[in-house]
């Protein structure tokens, strides 16, 4: 069972990869939230106003995985999505 043994689980080393983080960050929840906050900034969708269309919406789904990421890394709960991507996408 992943994460058993005292290290974080798959689904929250994950989260933190979809931030630019790594597993030893993960009880680091100042670095949490200035990671989430720098790429939120970064992919808000008020800002992706003058891209094409294509780029607009993967900004938003990378948008969508930060703030997933975010929530399951503080909060403990995603609202049922997928955790998914890497922060080197965004």
């Amino acid at each position: 069972m992943p994460g058993a043994v005292g290290g974080p689980s798959n689904r929250t080393i994950q989260a933190l990869a979809v931030l630019g983080l790594g597993p030893a960050d993960a009880e680091d929840a100042a670095l949490i939230r200035r990671a989430y906050r720098d790429l939120a900034l970064k992919l808000h969708p008020d800002k992706q106003a003058n891209l094409p269309d294509a780029e607009r919406d993967g900004a938003l789904d990378r948008f969508k995985r930060i703030t997933v990421a975010y929530r399951l890394l503080l909060d403990g709960d995603t609202g049922g999505a997928p955790v998914g991507v890497d922060a080197a996408d965004a």
